[in-house]
């Protein structure tokens, strides 16, 4: 029996099959449904079985309810036959009671591996959805020779050949990533001023909370008190003290975070984690937060940093001067400042990743400013394929071609186009292919791996928005 995967797209449009059974490949089939049982979800599956095999699911459970009686009958067939002749075979040592028992039980049970071998090539598995994922399915089941004639027939057409006179010219998308000295010397200004009021902040009151709580048990509730108070207190400033006050919206927002911060906690508990360590753990990474949202992340987009070694510097050394600052103040005194190194390292390395993403992001050669992405979908196309085709400025190509918006399954490929929202057509187009390649242990998992960007000219954005519509965004009048 033999796997093979289908695109579950094609079961909408009609027939995706070869004329073949898909049990012994011979031609005049005819449609018919696969049992829901087998077909794990996907709806509308069907496929080609001659006559002879037109009722193939129940032969196959006919089959495997008479093998496994037959795979326990000729076990103890076997068994019986070793327990009379054991002591006609067996050494003058082994003629025990307990020799017999074991010869007889091991023997039978291992009989049943050949007679299971026999009874499986007999009775055969049911055609059936080994997985689902994305756009795929894996059939199992199914005869080589169908296998190899519905792959075969799954291989799209080559993309046509269009003429010179209705291509782009592009070029690949590698822009200056400089920014003007002063806009550098603002942001760092703004990242140790921040991190010192944060890091004295946190040194001062960690010291009086040490002083508070000294005596306290680990599982005191006055902790769980502490920690509220503190998660709100950190929040109430994200929203605006107009937002929380005036508004239900802002007064819901605070109060559903912070029971999501105190139910953490509490679940916490139960693997382990004392209350003084759960509010020790939001005492740190509140200012931690804040600064990575409020001040590093946000001004690396409004000053447009886009000196890559800048922005992660933004984010790296943000939080480690915060913790310098706080130890300074108040060194290894009691308190829950004391787990602010260990979280401002982690905060470190993801706080200037996420800026070097930031940095990273295309913006407009016209108006300078950063460009919104947008995903256009997944294409079941070869990457080298489709990398020909974006690269020589051949996307007009792709107007047969339908993306899809389930996540890009292994060996896809997925296309991106960035665009200017004030500029339009007047401003940079930047297209970005991404590469679905195997990940994970089990070299299963989808990874997406970008494979380049181009550059487009202002024009191609009407002809790329013709062919693949951006969603239409309906807005409420008042």
């Amino acid at each position: 029996m033999a796997v093979f995967d289908l695109d579950v797209r094609k079961l909408d449009g009609g027939n995706p099959w070869p004329d073949r059974c898909a049990r012994c490949a011979a031609a005049g089939t005819s449609l018919v449904p696969v049992p829901k049982k087998y077909a794990k979800g996907v709806d509308g599956l069907t496929v080609p079985l001659c006559p002879t095999h037109a009722d193939d699911w129940t032969v196959v459970r006919f089959r495997s309810t008479v093998g496994s009686f037959l795979i326990l009958a000729g076990m103890a067939m076997i068994a019986a036959v070793v327990w009379e002749v054991q002591p006609l075979v067996a050494a003058p040592k082994n003629q025990t009671r307990e020799s017999r028992i074991l010869a007889t039980g091991l023997i039978g049970l291992f009989s049943a591996f050949p007679i299971g071998a026999f009874m499986l090539w007999w009775a055969k598995t049911p055609i059936r959805v080994l997985d689902h994922r994305g756009r795929l399915a894996t059939i199992a089941g199914v005869c080589g020779k169908f296998a190899k004639a519905a792959k075969e027939a799954a291989i799209p057409a080559a993309l046509p050949i269009i003429s010179e006179d209705v291509r782009f010219e592009v070029s690949r998308y590698a822009p200056a990533r400089s920014t003007p000295p002063e806009v550098l010397g603002k942001l760092s200004a703004v990242t140790i001023l921040a991190a010192g009021i944060l890091g004295g902040m946190v040194g001062v009151a960690g010291r009086e909370v040490g002083t508070i709580t000294a005596g306290w048990q680990p599982n005191d509730w006055r902790y769980f008190g502490f920690l509220v108070a503190v998660a709100a207190a950190y929040l109430v400033p994200q929203f605006g003290l107009r937002a929380v006050f005036a508004s239900r919206f802002g007064a819901l927002g605070v109060a559903a975070i912070t029971g999501l911060v105190a139910g953490v906690a509490l679940i916490s508990r139960a693997f382990g984690f004392t209350l003084s360590r759960s509010f020790a753990g939001v005492f740190c990474l509140g200012p931690l937060l804040y600064f990575a949202v409020a001040v590093a992340g946000r001004y690396v987009w409004r000053w447009r940093v886009r000196n890559p070694v800048a922005a992660m510097a933004a984010g790296a050394c943000g939080p480690l001067t915060l913790a310098g600052i706080a130890y300074l103040i108040a060194g290894t005194d009691p308190g829950p400042h004391r787990s602010m190194p260990m979280l401002a390292a982690i905060a470190a390395v993801v706080g200037g990743m996420w800026n070097l993403k930031v940095a990273n992001t295309p913006y407009c050669f016209s108006c300078d400013g950063w460009l919104a992405d947008r995903r256009i979908g997944a294409f079941p196309r070869p990457r080298a394929e489709m990398e020909l085709v974006i690269s020589e400025g051949e996307v007009v190509s792709l107007a047969g071609v339908e993306p899809y918006a389930a996540t890009a399954s292994i060996g896809d490929v997925e296309l991106h186009v960035h665009s200017c929202p004030a500029c339009r057509e007047n401003g940079s187009v930047v297209l970005e292919l991404f590469d679905c390649t195997p990940g994970g242990k089990s070299k299963k998992q989808p990874v997406q791996v970008r494979v380049g960007r181009w550059l487009y000219p202002g024009a191609a954005l009407v002809v790329i928005e013709k062919l693949f519509p951006p969603p239409v965004v309906l807005v409420a009048k008042a």
